[in-house]
């Protein structure tokens, strides 16, 4: 066995142990799952590296929405993820999510705990939107896009009528958005 998976260095794997219907859209599923071997201390630097993502050291989890999917990790490696379609997306996020906490995992030591990020509401981000309403984002509103924005659905540069998204990129960038581009 190498020291690398000794230590539990790298999420080597994730396994569904169950899949339920969702609660929030009898349409779609939620899985519960394990990763393996999980790395102690790991949840702090999601919760510092994952937008809008929430972190409790007392109860052992953190938790963060993306798109519409709810995702939860605790302490122990259990994995829980809301609204997939199936079970063949559930294993493609679940790749997904390996990979990015494998990343964060080995980024560690240049992850600043102590930055706390900054909570950003869909009004912030509607102030520097152009306000036409003009759907070309493929949304109704320059307010639905703000929210979608906010959720990582949409990129600025998605927004046609942006002339100038210097400050927007600011603002995500304040509120740990790292891809704002």
């Amino acid at each position: 066995m190498t020291q690398e998976r000794e230590t539990g260095d790298r999420i080597e794997f994730i396994e569904i142990q169950t899949t339920e219907l969702c609660t929030a859209d009898p349409n779609k599923i939620r899985i519960v799952a394990q990763a393996a071997p999980f790395p102690a201390g790991l949840l702090p630097y999601v919760a510092a590296v994952i937008p809008r993502a929430s972190y409790s050291a007392e109860m052992g989890y953190v938790t963060w929405k993306e798109e519409l999917r709810t995702h939860s990790i605790f302490a122990s490696g259990k994995v829980t993820i809301t609204q997939l379609g199936d079970r063949e997306e559930a294993m493609e996020k679940l790749e997904e999510l390996k990979r990015k906490l494998n990343d964060i995992w080995a980024r560690r030591d240049s992850i600043d705990l102590q930055v706390k990020k900054r909570r950003i509401g869909p009004l912030e981000v509607y102030r520097l939107l152009p306000k036409t309403n003009c759907g070309k984002c493929g949304l109704q509103t320059c307010m639905a896009f703000a929210i979608e924005l906010l959720s990582g659905s949409k990129r600025p540069a998605d927004c046609v009528e942006l002339k100038e998204d210097a400050a927007l990129k600011k603002l995500m960038a304040e509120g740990g958005y790292a891809s704002a581009g």
